[in-house]
C-alpha cells in the first residue's frame, strides 16, 4: 500500500518560500494519520491529544499490537515540530510510522507502545 502524500509547494509569499524542501500541510498530515489508522486499525490509534493556543488539534498516533496486553510493554513517546519551523523531525516520525506498520516491526509492536506526535506546535 502506498501511504505517500503530495508535497506542498510553498507560495512565494509564505515565510517558508526559501526552503529547499516542501512539507505536507496540516490537512495533508491529518489525512495521512486517518488513512494510517484506517488501513492498520489493529496497530494504529489516532487521537486528539489536545488543542493548540489557536485551537488547532494536536494529534497523537499510538502504534502497538493491540492483541497483546500493554501491562508489560515499554512506553515510548516521540515528539516533533515543537517549534514551528523545525519540520524535519515531523517527517522522520511519519517515516517511522510507515515502518512501524510493516511486518519488520512485528516484535517491536508486541513489546512496545509507541506514541508519535509529529506536530506538537501546529500554530507556527
Amino acid at each position: 500500500m502506498n501511504l505517500s502524500w503530495t508535497p506542498r509547494v510553498w507560495s512565494q509569499g509564505s515565510a517558508d518560500s526559501g526552503d529547499l524542501l516542501s512539507y505536507p500541510s496540516l490537512p495533508e498530515l491529518e489525512s495521512f494519520y486517518r488513512r494510517l489508522q484506517s488501513d492498520f486499525s489493529g496497530y494504529v490509534v489516532l487521537e486528539e491529544a489536545g488543542r493548540s493556543v489557536r485551537g488547532q488539534p494536536i494529534w497523537l498516533l499510538t502504534l502497538t499490537d493491540q492483541e497483546v496486553s500493554d501491562d508489560d510493554k515499554q512506553r515510548v513517546l516521540m515528539v516533533g515540530q515543537e517549534h514551528g519551523q523545525e519540520r524535519s523531525a515531523s517527517l522522520a516520525l511519519l517515516e517511522l510510522a510507515r515502518w512501524l506498520v510493516t511486518p519488520a516491526a512485528d516484535e517491536i509492536r508486541r513489546k512496545q507502545r509507541i506514541g508519535l506526535m509529529p506536530v506538537a506546535n501546529p500554530d507556527s
